[in-house]
């Protein structure tokens, strides 16, 4: 199931589920997040399986939050063609404020190959939605979807490069795996948009997703 951006990690998004810094969730808005600066890249070597995606995602996430329940996956591609191989990783989230889940996901596809249900920078609709050019291509989109019926939020950044790389980085407010809880947690998701937006441009997932196969 990979649908860019379009469902939480607790949800359906990896089959069993998986926020940042400590923010109060009254405090977070959802307005549109603003342009984000470049990150200072501090990557140690590059992963090349889910198992390393995880270790490097959890020291990327800003400090002072309690991570537990961790996920990962090498997915295998179910056609050819679209996507090649992506990995993900994920982590049930804790600040003291509230609960929730964080997550990447990093593919690479082939150039203006457009996947069934894909719901890139295309169908972002303000203002909950905003997207932003990035310097030598591609676009930077930030969803904050709230407002469901049982209270579900969904926080992403989704980075699209012109080569067919796609990041994705979300938060939500939904059990992680291994929580044994189905109830959605009753706070907003622990990472806000600028994190999030930091998160998916810094350039360390761009090796990562360099040493993905070929589609």
């Amino acid at each position: 199931m990979l649908l860019i951006g379009t469902a939480g990690f607790g949800l359906s998004r990896f089959g069993p589920q998986v926020g940042s810094a400590p923010v109060s969730p009254a405090g977070q808005s959802t307005s549109a997040a603003p342009t984000t600066p470049a990150v200072v890249d501090t990557a140690p070597a590059t992963p090349v399986d889910a198992a390393q995606l995880l270790e490097l995602f959890r020291a990327k996430l800003p400090v002072g939050l309690e991570l537990s329940e961790p996920f990962k996956k090498d997915r295998v591609p179910d056609r050819p063609g679209w996507p090649s191989t992506s990995l993900v990783a994920a982590y049930t989230v804790r600040n003291g404020v509230g609960t929730g889940s964080v997550g990447i996901e990093i593919s690479h596809t082939a150039p203006d190959l457009a996947p069934d249900g894909a719901t890139g920078s295309a169908s972002c609709v303000q203002p909950t939605c905003t997207t932003t050019p990035q310097p030598g291509g591609g676009n930077l989109t930030v969803r904050q979807g709230a407002g469901a019926v049982d209270g579900r939020q969904i926080w992403s950044a989704t980075l699209e490069g012109p080569d067919g790389t796609v990041v994705w980085v979300g938060a939500d407010n939904i059990p992680g795996p291994g929580t044994g809880r189905t109830a959605i947690y009753p706070n907003a998701p622990l990472l806000t948009a600028a994190e999030l937006s930091a998160l998916a441009l810094d350039p360390a997932w761009q090796r990562v997703a360099g040493g993905l196969p070929s589609p």
